[in-house]
């Protein structure tokens, strides 16, 4: 149980790191799929958020709330809107 639990330390004190490396280069791709699915009114833009969210949410951070919540609410046109006002904002 101890070996266990220093393991799953190492990894939680791993994850920031990779998250910061990997997110300059994997979020503005992110983005512009994002905006490509919501400006289509596709629903896949709620799979693509769901799959990078913890990502967008340690970027943008309070921000992403009400950006999730419309997404949830399949209110794209919204969606749309905050998307961009944050990653002008950024």
């Amino acid at each position: 149980q101890e070996y266990l639990h220093d393991a799953l330390a190492c990894i939680i004190a791993k994850e920031p790191q990779k998250t910061t490396e990997i997110a300059p280069v994997v979020v503005p791709k992110v983005l512009e799929h994002l905006v490509k699915l919501l400006e289509e009114d596709d629903s896949e833009a709620s799979n693509l958020f769901l799959e990078h969210e913890q990502l967008l949410k340690n970027t943008f951070g309070i921000h992403m709330e009400q950006f999730a919540q419309q997404i949830e609410a399949f209110d794209y046109p919204q969606a749309l809107k905050t998307l961009k006002s944050i990653s002008l904002d950024k």
